[in-house]
Parts: C-alpha cells; structure tokens; sequence
C-alpha cells in the first residue's frame, strides 16, 4: 500500500510539472525584457495548450533555473522550418536548446505549444500577413567598450553592409538584428569564434559570441546578405616588405652598395 501511494505521488508531481512551461526571450510579454532562465515567464495548461505571446525569438523549456543546469537540458527547439499560411504558422518541437526565431518580425505574436510539446503555432496579430515587408537595422552588442559590461550600438547601413567605426577593447561580441529599435534576432560566430586580427568572419543566426582580443580603432561591417563580418584596422599605415627577390639582386652589386641598403632596411619596413 505504501508503495502504490508512492508511486501515485509520484505520477501526480510529474503531472503537475508537466502541466507548466517556461518562456525566456527579449520581448515575452509579461515577462522582464531580458533573456532570464531563472525568471522566466510561467505559463500554465489550458484548453490543452500552452499559450503567451513574444515578439522575436525566445526559449522554451519546462524547467527554471540555470542555463546549464536546469532551463537548457529541458528545452523545446523547432524541428525543421516554420510552416507559413497567410496570418498563421506552425512548426514541430523537439529537444534542443537552440532559440526559436519567431516567424516574423516586430509584431507581437499569440503561440499556442500543445501539451504534449510536440508542435507549436503562431498567429499573427490582426492585419499583419505573412507578405508584410519587415525593415531590419543592425547593432554591435557586447563587450567592446570596457571589456565587461553589455552595451549596445547602433550600426549605420552603407551600401547593403551595416557598419561602425570606433575604439574597441577586448571582449565578447555579437550583432543584434532589431526591428522598430527592439531586438529580434541573434547573430553571431558560425564556426570560427576567435577574432584575434583584420579579416571576413562568417555569421549565422544564434552562434556562439565572437571572442575579441583586438584593442584600438577598427570598423565593424556586416553584410546581412552573405552572413560576413568584415573587420579592418584604422589609422594605421600597412607595412612595406622587401621582395626576396630585390634581395637576391642586391647581391649583383659591391659590398659597400649592398651594405648601404641592407642598412635601410629598418627604415624601409614600416607600420
């Protein structure tokens, strides 16, 4: 008799558990504006669904508590692509701690999760569809400016590409994709996450942070086309190399010729 009363116990705390959800994202509706695993919003069963409204992407998961720990190794993802009507959209769940991309941008969106958590729908707001325009801009997020705190920066667009100019410190770094000046997506490293120097690094949405060790002035310009970052170095001059083959023809000539040029050579290898 203990034991079956046990086991209903049991059966009944797995019930109630089941029965609540937890959502974490940028702009969940009557949540905090912040990605917060450890305050999330609360969502309980009815009419068989789950349901609460976000605009941008959020988490979902059906514990609290430490990314780590609790809230990722409970966590619901898309399986596949959201599948689009004219002001609805539905997609399949499945275990994963990826964010889920809202089917669109800058509206606030009612999702319904079903209980068992195997799908999840979206209905857009009245008089949004699903061919509506949606007009992105781009800002730098990180740690950039005093290598710790999180701040934001607006990216001004040339050409196609978003880009920022100005005095950078080490630190971690992505790009916010915003909509009417909230954020709406992540983007960041798609494979390689070290940034020690100038170069084009690849992006995807929801990758890991960038890891910077660069310190001065350089421009951040991103193109949203390709997914690339381009980062260069400013106020610097590019260093002058001697051809090898200068070199070897420096030997055709006295000794005295060839001394007074090699001892130009500091001279000539500039910064």
């Amino acid at each position: 008799m203990k034991k079956l009363v046990l086991m209903l116990s049991a059966a009944l705390i797995s019930m109630a558990a089941q029965a609540t959800i937890y959502v974490t994202g940028g702009s969940v509706t009557g949540a905090p504006a912040a990605w917060n695993p450890e305050n999330p919003l609360q969502v309980e069963l009815a009419d068989g669904v789950y349901t609460f409204k976000a605009k941008g992407g959020f988490k979902i998961s059906t514990a609290k508590g430490g990314w780590k720990t609790a809230f990722n190794p409970n966590a619901k993802t898309l399986n596949g692509e959201w599948n689009k009507a004219t002001t609805t959209a539905t997609a399949n769940l499945k275990a994963g701690d990826d964010d889920i991309a809202a089917p669109m941008d800058g509206v606030e969106i009612t999702y319904e999760v079903a209980s068992d958590l195997s799908t999840i729908k979206a209905t857009l707001p009245e008089g949004s569809s699903f061919g509506d325009p949606v007009a992105h801009t781009y800002a730098l997020h990180g740690q950039l400016g005093d290598g710790s705190s999180w701040k934001t920066t607006a990216m001004t667009e040339n050409n196609g590409a978003w880009e920022w100019t100005g005095t950078v410190v080490a630190g971690e770094f992505g790009i916010q994709e915003q909509t009417n000046g909230e954020q709406t997506a992540w983007i960041s490293a798609n494979g390689t996450t070290t940034v020690n120097d100038v170069g084009e690094y690849a992006a995807k949405y929801n990758g890991s942070n960038w890891k910077s060790s660069l310190a001065g002035e350089y421009t951040f310009s991103f193109n949203p086309t390709t997914m690339k970052l381009t980062i260069t170095r400013q106020g610097t001059t590019p260093r002058i190399l001697i051809p090898i083959l200068l070199l070897k023809l420096l030997r055709m000539f006295t000794l005295p010729a060839t001394s007074q040029v090699l001892g130009a050579l500091p001279i000539l290898l500039l910064w």
